[in-house]
């Protein structure tokens, strides 16, 4: 925990901010990550299918994101006051509405992901594929949760560094496990074989 009353304010500022500047760009690495293993190693057809569910996952996981950082502006205002059982208080009461929130929008990913994937006009061609890898993020909504839920708090508490360390490792374990399963493991997307190359027919009349 740190004070963020004492001292420079704008060194305070600039050194409470630069952190999560640095995780945000390290959380646009891994739909980056994702799309360059898939387009390098499992063809055009695989890479369309990941592209075709980028909207929904940055939609669901930017709201998780938003839902805990709005969890966290009542710690931060428990901090500021020195109510340490406050603060308390509001991390389980975070965690616990959070946590709900996200295994429901997981059951409703999981029953409706074809009328979702529809909905998105995602290729006929692509859908099976567009969904054995949204399935994956989609059933870990609850860890996505978890993360963003104790960043939040950790920054609530005027620390920043430790999620931006946490961040990093797992950018580093998420590059080393694509590279793992993809390459090494042969899984393709999610356990799926490399996808066939569709050729275009030239109709003659």
């Amino acid at each position: 925990m740190k004070d963020l009353t004492k001292g420079k304010p704008s060194r305070l500022i600039l050194a409470f901010a630069l952190p999560i500047f640095l995780a945000n760009l390290l959380q646009l690495t891994y739909s980056l990550v994702d799309t360059r293993i898939v387009g390098s190693f499992l063809g055009e057809d695989a890479l369309a299918a990941v592209g075709a569910t980028s909207s929904l996952s940055n939609l669901i996981i930017g709201f998780l994101m938003g839902l805990s950082n709005g969890f966290a502006i009542i710690t931060a205002q428990r901090f500021g006051a020195k109510d340490l059982r406050g603060v308390k208080k509001s991390f389980a009461m975070s965690l616990t509405l959070g946590i709900a929130v996200a295994a429901g929008l997981t059951v409703l990913g999981l029953l409706f992901l074809q009328p979702i994937l529809r909905f998105l006009n995602v290729p006929e061609n692509l859908r099976k594929v567009a969904g054995s890898y949204i399935v994956i993020i989609i059933a870990g909504l609850i860890a996505t949760f978890l993360y963003d839920a104790c960043a939040a708090a950790l920054r609530a508490l005027g620390d920043t560094i430790t999620p931006l360390v946490i961040l990093a490792i797992s950018v580093i374990l998420n590059i080393a496990g694509d590279l793992f399963f993809v390459v090494v493991l042969k899984t393709g997307v999610r356990g799926e074989p490399r996808l066939p190359r569709f050729r275009h027919r030239r109709w003659r009349l």
